[in-house]
């Protein structure tokens, strides 16, 4: 049996035995995605409308009221309450699935870990470290991605022949492959979460760099798990409730996660 096989089934064993609360967490945080979605749309809706605009008073009033700078301040502001609030319960569930795959007991209450032990900022800065990190990462491969599309489409134009529907293929090739590397570059800071739960003094860039001491040579292995969650994933999006499905895809990369620390500490 392979590896990644038997780690998924480690992983079932431990969810049946933890019960539901995992499910409820994330029901939970699917719930608060929901719920922020639905405000930003009304806030949208509201700026649309011009409700908020003065002196507007009608649909046929002549003036026009210029909404680019409210809507640039109603998406920062809902990306900065997401980002304060959902990393830090995601950082929650994820340590609740990681004691699930470690046979530890959990409570629905885990999961607002990082507003209840003091380490709420730690914890922040870690994950605003990981996504300037990753940011980065994609910066570095999809800038030259999209300059070559921009020459393509002004070279190709309007017209398609043989030799223009290959070059399209073939850069369409080369950017898949440039955001796959991007992802498995990516990847190095997998482990990061993980090391700051077993030791919660750790600073943000001590877990970074363990991280990627951890992963040299391991990516592909965590890629090829990742790639293995796409089928699920799709169908939990399709079909089957996420709130399903992420605790298992959690479960499982937190078990990869503590294998391969512990095959390194040894």
């Amino acid at each position: 049996m392979s590896t990644t096989r038997h780690m998924k089934r480690n992983a079932i064993f431990a969810l049946k035995q933890s019960g539901f609360k995992i499910i409820f967490a994330a029901g939970f945080i699917m719930l608060f995605i929901l719920i922020l979605f639905l405000i930003s749309g009304i806030i949208s809706y509201i700026l649309d409308l011009g409700i908020i605009a003065d002196g507007i008073d009608s649909f046929d009033d002549a003036r026009i009221f210029d909404t680019s700078m409210p809507d640039l301040i109603h998406s920062l502001s809902v990306c900065a309450v997401g980002f304060v609030i959902l990393f830090p319960l995601w950082f929650g569930f994820k340590r609740m699935c990681y004691k699930t795959a470690l046979g530890q007991p959990v409570l629905f209450g885990d999961v607002f870990y990082a507003f209840r032990s003091r380490r709420y900022l730690k914890i922040l800065r870690l994950y605003i470290a990981i996504g300037i990190r990753r940011l980065l990462w994609l910066l570095l491969f999809c800038l030259p991605i999209a300059v070559m599309w921009h020459f393509i489409l002004r070279i190709t134009g309007r017209y398609i022949d043989p030799e223009t529907v290959l070059l399209i293929l073939s850069a369409a090739v080369l950017s898949v492959i440039c955001l796959l590397l991007a992802y498995c570059l990516c990847l190095r800071y997998h482990n990061a979460p993980y090391i700051m739960m077993d030791n919660p003094d750790y600073t943000a860039a001590k877990c970074l760099r363990m991280s990627v001491s951890y992963m040299k040579g391991r990516k592909g292995r965590i890629f090829n798990l990742t790639m293995s969650f796409v089928p699920l994933f799709t169908l939990g999006i399709f079909l089957f409730p996420l709130m399903l499905v992420l605790p298992y895809i959690q479960t499982t990369s937190a078990i990869y996660a503590k294998y391969y620390m512990n095959y390194i500490m040894e």
